[in-house]
């Protein structure tokens, strides 16, 4: 994507057309895993004490909606480092039920992967679950938002919540993201029980016209694990005008879905290029052990 440097952005209708879209739907950027927790306490345990009105972004109270009207929801914006801000309910839908910008989450969740997920102070906000800051950079160490724990007991190589996620067919499903994803903290976890475990993960991803593409994978836990990115192009065939590059030390992989590239270093970032100005693509992400037969518990940090 680009734009014209020489443009007056700031008094350009449709650029204004565009921010407010960006606004109004950013939640969506701001993703983690898709485990939601859907029977919520009423009333929210900690009451949204967590937030002070007016400081670090906090135009409004994500949690209790408190400065906004019965209209409106508080949500989320990536605009000027990160701010909430009150927003028409609109086709407002529940926790727990599906979400996109033109049906946007009721006042208290935010739309994560597809899905209304509640906002939280703490764990005693989820009912069990546990109230996540690390993959919602958004909330800036203050609110989170609820989901189930991801290992179900004390061995995530038997808890893991993903499986059976073996093969490039059976990959479990992270949602969509956009190229506007890049400076939020999306995060899969999970764990690979042994040498012949494979963890796979499908991405539907979308490209914008507001950011710049720059598809990002990196460890954040997990040593001797190696991360690969497979793309099919949405715009036409896969080998006809769709190029898969890779840097530094990354290596080319191919697999039936499509090419990609794969990385032991922890860090991997691809270059995507498919027919014409459109990078729109299926993603197929795989986790898999170096040389190891150990229990390696991971977490997976990635955008675009």
């Amino acid at each position: 994507m680009s734009v014209n440097a020489g443009k007056d952005c700031q008094n350009d209708p449709e650029f204004l057309a565009l921010r407010s879209c960006s606004e109004a739907s950013c939640d969506a950027c701001q993703q983690g895993t898709t485990n939601p927790v859907c029977d919520l306490p009423d009333p929210i345990a900690s009451g949204g004490s967590c937030v002070t009105l007016g400081s670090n972004g906090f135009n409004c109270n994500p949690i209790t909606n408190q400065g906004c009207s019965d209209s409106q929801a508080c949500r989320f914006s990536n605009q000027n480092g990160g701010t909430f801000f009150c927003s028409s309910l609109g086709n407002a839908q529940a926790t727990c039920e599906g979400c996109n910008q033109a049906n946007p989450c009721e006042a208290g969740n935010i739309c994560s992967n597809g899905v209304c997920q509640a906002y939280c102070c703490d764990d005693s906000d989820c009912n069990g679950g546990v109230c996540n800051k690390q993959t919602f950079a958004g909330g800036k160490g203050v609110v989170g938002i609820c989901k189930t724990k991801v290992f179900a007991g004390t061995d995530p190589c038997e808890e893991d919540i993903h499986e059976p996620n073996n093969t490039a067919d059976t990959a479990a499903d992270l949602g969509q993201v956009d190229d506007c994803s890049f400076n939020s903290v999306l995060v899969a976890e999970g764990a690979l029980s042994e040498a012949s475990d494979r963890d796979w993960y499908r991405l539907d991803f979308e490209d914008t016209i507001q950011c710049e593409l720059n598809p990002t994978f990196q460890f954040t836990q997990g040593n001797g694990v190696r991360v690969c990115a497979y793309f099919k192009c949405k715009n036409g065939p896969t080998v006809a005008g769709q190029q898969v590059s890779c840097n530094g030390g990354d290596s080319a992989s191919t697999t039936p879905f499509g090419p990609g590239c794969c990385s032991t270093d922890g860090n991997l970032t691809p270059n995507l290029n498919c027919q014409g100005d459109e990078e729109s693509a299926d993603v197929r992400v795989l986790v898999d052990v170096v040389d190891s037969n150990a229990c390696i518990p991971y977490k997976l940090r990635y955008g675009f």
